[in-house]
């Protein structure tokens, strides 16, 4: 579940939050504006087998794979050579020496939940047949272990909603009414933070309006399916939908606010044009006194402008 949720934060975000996150995760520095494209994340192997990765993104020639994993897999090394491979022999080139060049993505492993044996790479080790040996190599990236300001401030922002996993294990092994109201103080804290981190990194640029509806979207689902049925996080619950209708509240009125000035210089053109205040009035769903109002500006203004010239 988590990950079809990264998977869908990360198409439904703005191009800039995705740069932002990329530049985070491999310390690239493209710029936010910076054009990025999806590539296909199903890959049918020689013996007919489709595979599919989490992410595949391609920004200025250089592409990007990200795997994102709930906990430890063994096979994650493996894995991610296989994804790699079959989105290299795609992009092939070959030179004037008909020798033929792949290159592998960059890549990185989100890891939601880590323990102990959560590797800072996974490795695998490969012999090829004239006796030479390589390590293929992918950093990992272990959300839980940063901060909620860190990861708002380093470009992360779109990981914020999978902080909300950081009390599902505790919360899961609690036996009582009792166990859980001790860990809702925490809880509750932790709510507070993600949604003032979520506005900060709004107020700074890193996201637009549309990015801020998608995490807090899924900072609620996360909250649904895990912590819902416990009436000891309400209070919790209370900070996440003052937040949502807050946002939503805002979006509607800066829409109303757009709208409200499009119909605005749409009058003012057709008055322009002679049309009669009374059907641009109706046309428009305006008020004949706002027409009115618009009319005498416009003929004020007109007058004006004929003083100066005379």
């Amino acid at each position: 579940m988590f990950d079809l949720l990264f998977k869908k934060i990360i198409q439904e975000a703005s191009p800039q939050a995705v740069v932002s996150l990329i530049n985070g995760l491999f310390a690239t520095d493209y710029p936010l504006d910076s054009t990025i494209s999806f590539l296909n994340k199903e890959k049918v192997t020689a013996e007919l087998k489709q595979i599919v990765s989490d992410m595949m993104m391609a920004i200025g020639g250089e592409v990007f794979h990200i795997e994102a994993q709930i906990d430890d897999d063994l096979n994650m090394a493996l894995r991610m050579f296989q994804y790699g491979y079959h989105e290299a022999i795609n992009r092939q080139k070959t030179g004037n020496d008909g020798i033929i060049t792949i290159k592998f993505p960059q890549a990185h492993i989100l890891y939601w939940e880590t323990t102990y044996k959560t590797p800072d790479e996974v490795i695998l080790h490969v012999i090829f047949p004239d006796g030479t040996q390589h390590d293929f190599k992918v950093p990992t990236f272990k959300v839980l272990e940063h901060g909620i300001a860190e990861l708002g401030e380093k470009n992360f922002a779109l990981l914020l909603p999978f902080y909300m996993l950081k009390f599902r294990k505790q919360v899961n092994a609690a036996k009582s009414t009792e166990e859980r109201l001790v860990l809702a103080p925490e809880f509750e804290k932790t709510m507070k933070s993600l949604l003032e981190a979520v506005e900060q990194v709004r107020e700074s640029g890193l996201l637009t309006e549309g990015d801020r509806k998608v995490i807090l979207g899924e900072i609620r689902v996360i909250y649904s399916e895990l912590y819902l049925p416990y009436k000891e996080f309400e209070e919790a619950k209370q900070m996440l939908e003052e937040a949502v209708l807050t946002c939503f509240d805002e979006q509607d009125q800066k829409w109303q606010t757009r709208l409200d000035r499009e119909k605005r210089e749409a009058a003012q053109n057709l008055l322009k044009a002679r049309v009669a205040p009374d059907i641009v009035a109706q046309s428009l769903d305006l008020p004949l006194t706002e027409i009115e109002k618009l009319t005498k500006t416009a003929s004020s203004s007109n007058s004006d402008n004929q003083t100066r010239k005379n």
